[in-house]
């Protein structure tokens, strides 16, 4: 039999397209043409974001991997929610074993580390929007917004369980503040890898990170003055009162 007949004596219709494909998976839209035993089937479907989560950690070293697989589309929203939620798990496993003050001291531990990564993730990509547009701006290489925050996710995804197992440790040690000092810390990974996507100097990026922060520090101090101010205009208690 010649190897197009075995081909064609074996070939399956796709369940997903109904392309005609052999073999395990399908050539065209890459489902799976032979689905595995029912247990190995749910132990993927459980396991298989954490196992790409945990793949992604070269990138730590090598950001500019990253950058890749998102530039080339082989990352994206999707993916990094998966991983978020991945990373939300190994935290709240970090936290369970090294505990530091919670967010949400109401809720239990693993459910506070899941509503603090989803805080984190919500103010992370919104709060760097306006970042978006400083390095895009007056820079002929053309970075799509979605790029851009799904490389802020991923890399927020990465790095939380470590910010957690430090905020822990830093806990443990009566240091007060952990969490501005981790932040601080994780500026250098944000910073190279904005600088490659795109095409920036990593020590300008994080100058515009810097007065970002600042700027937004300043509104909302100012936002604040300024209902206390209405409040006792007003003739009720200021805020915290």
């Amino acid at each position: 039999m010649t190897d197009a007949a075995a081909d064609r004596a074996t070939s399956l219709d796709c369940p997903r397209c109904a392309f005609a494909a052999s073999h395990n998976f399908c050539a065209n839209c890459g489902a799976e043409l032979r689905p595995r035993h029912a247990v190995r089937r749910v132990a993927r479907a459980v396991f298989g974001p954490l196992a790409d989560y945990v793949s992604l950690f070269p990138a730590l070293v090598k950001p500019q991997w990253l950058v890749d697989e998102i530039e080339g589309d082989r990352i994206g929203i999707v993916e990094t929610i998966a991983f978020s939620l991945a990373a939300a798990g190994v935290a709240a496993l970090v936290a369970w074993v090294f505990p530091a003050e919670q967010a949400f001291p109401n809720l239990p531990p693993i459910l506070s580390e899941f509503a603090e990564a989803a805080l984190a993730v919500g103010v992370n990509a919104v709060g760097n929007l306006p970042l978006a547009w400083l390095l895009q701006r007056g820079n002929p290489h053309r970075v799509p917004l979605r790029r851009f925050v799904t490389l802020a996710m991923t890399l927020l995804a990465l790095l939380y369980p470590i910010v957690a197992l430090a905020d822990g440790l830093l806990a443990a040690a009566g240091v007060r503040g952990a969490d501005f000092w981790t932040y601080l810390a994780s500026l250098g990974w944000y910073g190279v890898a904005y600088g490659q996507l795109y095409r920036r100097p990593w020590w300008k990026v994080l100058l515009w990170i810097a007065a970002l922060w600042a700027a937004l520090f300043v509104v909302i101090t100012i936002a604040v003055l300024a209902i206390a101010v209405i409040l006792v205009a007003i003739g009720a208690p200021p805020p915290g009162r």
